[in-house]
């Protein structure tokens, strides 16, 4: 079995990407990967097609059936799509949930899950690069700024609904 095989070999921790709903395969590779006695954080990718469902597979994969750990990817889709992600994963309790490209003011207050904001590849977060994010008005009054990348191009429209933070205390909601 290849996942005992990293697992002798001193790996102790593994991300596995997957889509939801998860296909059988991609199923029985987190088995194994667990029954080897991995640690396992999933990534799924955000799509129009599983953003309303998003907290079905944090469910299903934190009821016994493997990892509690999830990271979600955010970056494409519309405004439409990251709002019903967002309310998907609002309701989402008992794991460990990162949603990694989501900036931190669009998270809703009391949110069970933590973001990592967008980047920009090679350089300061502080400074636009024009590397397909834009930074509303609203994004130079935050207490992130300077760590976020602001919005993915794609969500530029949710510009108006931006909320800054006002302290930097904690990345969670």
């Amino acid at each position: 079995n290849y996942a005992e095989a990293l697992k002798a070999s001193g790996l102790r921790e593994a991300e596995l990407r997957l889509g939801w709903p998860a296909a059988p395969a991609e199923l029985a590779g987190l088995g194994k990967a667990l029954a080897a006695g991995l640690r396992v954080r999933l990534n799924i990718a955000v799509t129009a097609a599983n953003a309303a469902r998003l907290g079905e597979a944090v469910k299903f994969f934190s009821d016994g059936r493997g990892s509690r750990r999830f990271r979600f990817l955010f970056g494409g889709g519309t405004p439409a799509v990251l709002k019903k992600a967002v309310k998907a994963l609002s309701g989402a309790r008992g794991a460990d949930i990162t949603a990694a490209g989501l900036p931190p003011c669009l998270a809703p207050a009391g949110a069970s899950f933590g973001c990592e904001p967008p980047r920009p590849p090679g350089g300061d977060a502080g400074v636009l690069h024009g590397q397909g994010a834009v930074k509303p008005r609203a994004c130079y009054d935050c207490a992130a700024q300077l760590y976020c990348g602001g919005l993915p191009a794609a969500y530029a429209a949710l510009g108006a609904a931006l909320k800054p933070l006002k302290k930097e205390a904690s990345r969670r909601g």
